[in-house]
C-alpha cells in the first residue's frame, strides 16, 4: 500500500490499475485498530454509484472464509451509516506510477 496513514485511513491499494482507499474497519466501528494477525484481510467493496471512488477497501480481522453474496445463512454487513463518513475521509490519491 502507498500513502500516509491517518486516523481511519490506512493507505492506497492498487487494484487492477485503480487506486483504492483502505480504511481500518475495526477502528471505524470500535475505535481500536485491527489486530495484526493471520486472519486480518482487506475486503474490497463496490462504492455507491455516486461515491468518490469505484471501490473501498476495509481492513477487517478474523476474515477466514468467503461466502456468496446470495448465501441466505449470511447476514449482510450493514455499513450504510459508515460509508458517507469514510467518503469524506478519502485523501487525494497518489499519482499513477509509470
Amino acid at each position: 500500500m502507498s500513502g500516509q496513514p491517518e486516523d481511519y485511513f490506512l493507505g492506497w491499494l492498487c487494484f487492477h490499475g485503480s487506486q483504492v482507499p483502505v480504511f481500518d474497519l475495526n477502528r471505524v466501528v470500535s475505535g481500536e485498530p485491527t489486530p495484526e494477525h493471520f486472519g486480518s484481510r482487506i475486503v474490497l467493496l463496490e462504492a455507491a454509484p455516486d461515491g468518490p471512488t469505484r471501490y473501498l477497501g476495509l481492513l477487517a480481522s478474523d476474515v477466514t472464509d468467503t461466502v456468496a453474496t446470495n448465501d441466505p445463512s449470511t447476514a449482510p454487513l450493514d455499513l450504510d451509516s459508515y460509508l458517507p463518513m469514510l467518503y469524506t475521509l478519502i485523501p487525494t490519491p497518489p499519482a499513477a506510477s509509470l
